[in-house]
Order: C-alpha cells, then sequence, then structure tokens
C-alpha cells in the first residue's frame, strides 16, 4: 500500500491518502460550534478540539476558528476493496465514517467520502470488527430494547413499546441495519450531538448525511468497524500524522504506546530506509487535535532502482 494506491493483481484502484482541506471561518452573531459543525460537515468534539477554550454556544464574533475538515484516511483489514466495490470504514477513535467506492470512472480524490458521527457512550460502547449492511429502511420505527426501557426507568421515563416512525423517532428518517445483531448505522432527531460519545452503541449520523449514504449504498455491503486514534499517510516522500485521543479514556500508557508504535511502524515499512523525528510524533500524539500534520524526515527514504538500472524517484510530491 503505497500513498492511496492498493495494487489488485493486474487492476489498480487509487485513493487519496487524505480528502478535505481545513477550513478557516469568521464567527458571525449567529454561530455556535453545534451550527457550524452541521454546516460544514463536521463534528462537535472535532471542532473544540482544534479550537482550545472556544465556547460552544458563544465562540465570538469576529474569532477565527479552524474547522477540521481535512481527514488522512485510516486503514482496514484484508481483503483490499476490489474494482466496483462499495465500502463503509467507520473509525471510531475520531468518531468519523468513511464511503470508499473503488471506481475508476470516479476523480480519485472524489472516490473517498467522509461523515463525522455519534458513536456508543463508555456504558454502551460502539463494537469492532467486520460485517456487512443487512437491509435499508426508510422512516423506520424503534422498538426500544429491555435494556434501553430501563434505564429509562431510572431516570423516571417511561418509553413506549413502539415509537412510530416521524419527527419524535430518535432514528430519523433512514437507517441501515448491519449484519451485528441490535446495530444500525441511523439518522437522528437530536442532530446536536453528532461528533459525540452519545449513543447505546449505533452509528448516529446527521439527517442529510444518512439520506445520502442511505441512497449510495446497498445491501451486502462491506462495513470495518475499527479503532485507530493514529493514522499515518504518505504523499509523495512526504509523511503525514493524525492523531486522536484514545478511544477508552484513562487506558494505560502501555496500550495507548503499542497502539501508537504500530501505526508507526506500518507507515516506515512502506519506505525502506526512512527515519522520523520521533519527537515530533509524540508531540503530535499528545495533543491530539485529530488535524494532519507533517512528520520531519531525518534521513530520506531508499530510491527504487528498475531493474533496467535507469533510476526512478518514489512517488511524486502531490500536495497532501
Amino acid at each position: 500500500m503505497i500513498s492511496g494506491l492498493w495494487l489488485l493483481g493486474a487492476a489498480a484502484v487509487s485513493f487519496p491518502p487524505s480528502i478535505g482541506q481545513p477550513i478557516e471561518r469568521i464567527v458571525t452573531a449567529e454561530d455556535t460550534v453545534v451550527d457550524m459543525a452541521r454546516r460544514f460537515r463536521v463534528g462537535f468534539q472535532e471542532i473544540r478540539l482544534a479550537n482550545p477554550g472556544i465556547d460552544p454556544w458563544l465562540p465570538g464574533t469576529g474569532r477565527t476558528v479552524i474547522l477540521p475538515a481535512q481527514h488522512l484516511l485510516p486503514r482496514w483489514s484484508a481483503p483490499d476493496p476490489v474494482p466496483g466495490e462499495t465500502r463503509l470504514l467507520i473509525n471510531v477513535a475520531e468518531m468519523r465514517l468513511y464511503a470508499l467506492f473503488a471506481d475508476e470512472s470516479i476523480p480519485e480524490r472524489a472516490r473517498v467520502v467522509s461523515f463525522p458521527i455519534s458513536i456508543g457512550r463508555q456504558d454502551w460502547r460502539t463494537p469492532l470488527g467486520t460485517t456487512r449492511i443487512i437491509s435499508r429502511i426508510k422512516d423506520p420505527t424503534w422498538t426500544p430494547p429491555e435494556s434501553i426501557r430501563q434505564e429509562a426507568l431510572e431516570r423516571g421515563e417511561t418509553l413506549p413499546d413502539v415509537v412510530p416512525a416521524g419527527p419524535d423517532n430518535p432514528l430519523g428518517q433512514h437507517a441501515l441495519r448491519l449484519g451485528l445483531p441490535g446495530y444500525l448505522i441511523h439518522g437522528t432527531n437530536k442532530p446536536a450531538g453528532i461528533g459525540m460519545q452519545v449513543t447505546h452503541g449505533c452509528i448516529r449520523m446527521y439527517p442529510a448525511d444518512i439520506a445520502w449514504l442511505y441512497d449510495n449504498v446497498s445491501v451486502d455491503t462491506r462495513v470495518d468497524l475499527v479503532n485507530q486514534p493514529y493514522k499515518f499517510r504518505w504523499s509523495g516522500d512526504q509523511l503525514w500524522m493524525e492523531a486522536h485521543s484514545p478511544w477508552v479514556p484513562g487506558a494505560p500508557d502501555a496500550t495507548t504506546l503499542e497502539t501508537l508504535d504500530a501505526a508507526l511502524s506500518a507507515a516506515i515499512g512502506e519506505r525502506p530506509g526512512v527515519v522520523v523525528d520521533l519527537d515530533r510524533v509524540r508531540e503530535i500524539a499528545t495533543s491530539a487535535v485529530g488535524m494532519p500534520a507533517q512528520i520531519p524526515l531525518l534521513a530520506q527514504p531508499e530510491r527504487i532502482v528498475p531493474v533496467n538500472g535507469a533510476e526512478s524517484a518514489t512517488a511524486g510530491d502531490e500536495p497532501l
């Protein structure tokens, strides 16, 4: 895997190492973090991390806010996408879903579409693993499971046996049922919660985003749910890193360091002989602001020499 190029025997499907660009916005009197998150398709927590100390309701008229709309692609397990395949990749660590279209008729940078999501809170964690979409549901009803009924009773609320389709349905207007029993990708009647750990384990999306996804994926689409707080991608001879807070707050440092080491080792393995600035890697991992940053190289990758002896450089220096 080199700079977003997946080799598939004689065929090749190319994906960009990153998508989007960061946006700087001058805050108006009407702006809140929730409003900007929904308008620019970023998560609530993403904006707060990129703008430390920002007030979510009064961010400050005239202030310049960074909207972190650029993202490195996460990795997934084999096999790689085959030509014509559509695949969903959900990285719980960054609370973001990626739709990948291995279709060479689509321009390379349009083959990946990304959306902010909400995931399960600590006591209702979103599962990891590989599954598939087993059904698509328009205007779903919701039958609250016993565990959620019990939780509501403890708050003094009584849930109905079935919540009909409509504006009060917490599943919104569209749902994709996964092969993991009880789990859905669905919309919401409370979009302000997108980009947070607030669900009972399901994947929650903005209404417009799930409507788009519903129209563009089919039953049997593969879905990979991964936990990658640290992402590395090569863009030509430049190494980029994106770091998010560990999915489980308070996780042992050893676990976090092992995860970082494994992700970095995979990236270095793609460029024999490269030596990276480990201090910069640790700095980005510690800050965990969720935005791509370049890693200085202390020694350049080896150049590739074809069999005929003519020198050939590694992949070109296209902008990230």
